[in-house]
Formats: C-alpha cells, sequence, structure tokens
C-alpha cells in the first residue's frame, strides 16, 4: 500500500511539473507574440507620422490604422488558439474552422473587401490625392476625401458623388491636375463681308493678345471653316497652368481682350443670321 502511495504521489509530481512547463511556455509564447506585435505598432506608428510630414493627403494615412487593428486581431487569434491548445484541442481544427468562418464572412463581405484592395491599388498607383481635380465615369471635380471604402469627389455644380473604390480601381480617370499646360480651343466667327485684310488683321490681333497673355508660344491660328453665316477663325494654344480654374481667368482675359480688339479695328463678329433676295419680275 505504501508503495502504491509512493508511486501515485510520483506520478502526480509529474503531472504538476508536466502543467506548470506548458503553462510556462504557453505564457512565454505570448509574452513573445505582443512583443512582436508592439514592435510592428511602434514600427506603424513611425510610418504614419513620417507619410503625414511628407505627404498630409496620402490615402495610406487611412490605410495604417486598418493595419494595426488587423493586428491586433491577430494577436487576438493565437492568443486564444494557445490556450484552447492547451486544453487539448487540434490547432489545425481551430485554424481549419476560422477558415469556414473566414470564407463565409469573405463572401458576405466580398464589395467591401474589393474596396479595400481597390484602395490599396489607388495608394500603390498614386492615381490621385486630395485636392485633385479628376474626371471619371462622367463625374469630374476636385477629391475631397480617399478612405479604404470610397473617394469622394465634389462636383462643379457643387454635388458630392462618392464612388467606391473598387470601382476607382477599375475605371479609366483622367488626373486633370497632373496636366502641366491647359488646352485653349476657340473659333472667332467674323461676318462674310469682312475682308481678306480685315482677316488677316483679325489674325493679328489675336497673336498679339496671345503673346501679353500666359499662353505658351507655339500656338495656332487659322482659318479652320466658311460656315453657314461665318468665317471662322481658330486658335489652338495653351495656358501656361494645369489648374482649371485659372486656366478659365486666363481664357476669358484672352477673350475679353480680342472682343475689345476686333471693336476697335471694327472687325465685326458674326451672329446667326439670314439674308433674303427678292428678284424682279
Amino acid at each position: 500500500m505504501e508503495q502504491f502511495l509512493a508511486k501515485y504521489h510520483e506520478i502526480g509530481e509529474l503531472i504538476k511539473a508536466f502543467h506548470c512547463g506548458f503553462f510556462i511556455l504557453m505564457v512565454l509564447n505570448i509574452v513573445i507574440l505582443f512583443g512582436i506585435i508592439k514592435v510592428l505598432k511602434i514600427v506603424c506608428k513611425k510610418m504614419y507620422h513620417n507619410i503625414l510630414k511628407t505627404d498630409p493627403s496620402s490615402p495610406l494615412l487611412g490605410f495604417i490604422p486598418l493595419l494595426n487593428k488587423t493586428l491586433d486581431v491577430i494577436a487576438i487569434f493565437f492568443i486564444v488558439a494557445s490556450f484552447l491548445q492547451s486544453y487539448g484541442y487540434s490547432m489545425s481544427s481551430i485554424i481549419a474552422g476560422f477558415g469556414i468562418t473566414g470564407l463565409a464572412v469573405g463572401f458576405a463581405a466580398q464589395e467591401t473587401i474589393a474596396d479595400v484592395f481597390g484602395s490599396i491599388s489607388i495608394m500603390v498607383d498614386r492615381v490621385y490625392k486630395l485636392g485633385d481635380y479628376i474626371r471619371v465615369n462622367n463625374h469630374e471635380g476636385n477629391v475631397e476625401d480617399i478612405n479604404l471604402r470610397s473617394t469622394k469627389i465634389r462636383c462643379l455644380n457643387n454635388v458630392l458623388v462618392v464612388i467606391p473604390n473598387h470601382a476607382m480601381a477599375n475605371a479609366v480617370i483622367e488626373n486633370i491636375s497632373k496636366a502641366e499646360n491647359r488646352l485653349i480651343d476657340v473659333s472667332f466667327g467674323v461676318v462674310y463681308g469682312t475682308t481678306p485684310e480685315q482677316i488677316e488683321r483679325a489674325k493679328q490681333i489675336i497673336s498679339e493678345v496671345a503673346d501679353g497673355s500666359r499662353i505658351i508660344k507655339g500656338y495656332k491660328i487659322f482659318v479652320s471653316e466658311l460656315a453657314a453665316y461665318s468665317v471662322n477663325i481658330r486658335f489652338f494654344g495653351y495656358a501656361a497652368t494645369g489648374a482649371f480654374f485659372e486656366m478659365q481667368e486666363i481664357k476669358g482675359k484672352f477673350l475679353e481682350d480680342i472682343y475689345r480688339r476686333f471693336g476697335e479695328e471694327n472687325i465685326s463678329f458674326a451672329y446667326p443670321s439670314q439674308s433674303l433676295y427678292i428678284e424682279k419680275q
């Protein structure tokens, strides 16, 4: 009987030692995991502040908080998995269970996931940033906000358009703000009574006005059409700016000066009209 009790006590001590060692190992794994997550969080925080200093409008600023939350979820998953494994649950079964659950959630939230990957694509390609003037899907305006789900565009009529990022990633986007110069393409119609000398003078006036404004050299001026009620003189050139409203100001001043100069030279602009001829019998 004494030998049996001694053997039972020895087995009990071995079990206690095993449980104690396993518990210490589990705690050590959790501490190491938390240490790794802490280091990654510090790196993410430093990355966030560096981007904030260099480019405050970068959409990456919205991606870093998501990365932090993802790291938290991963840490919690491994802690729970380690705890369950210590009570005899299979780690492979746990991972398979989470995989099936993740697959179901993925099917239910596939558009949201597509938006996240779309936002990553936009960030990597640097297609546009906050404040840029863009044209996409028949909408154009200034980019007002970029987040992980959508891009918000403030159109010229002050309407706010919200486009999912997966649609933005697959769309043809014209970033007009990246244009170094903006096209000015206008026609000036003068009446058919205008003499060839006056037409040449009109072309010279347009050239003089262009030279005195913020229009790049190398523009073209030519008679483009003999229309129904006018002789059309076309101007084709570029304003020395990429900003939309600044280009409109340059264009407006250009047109005002030409209108004034044509009036001083008695060169008449054409307007829709008809001439009626009555034949005498």
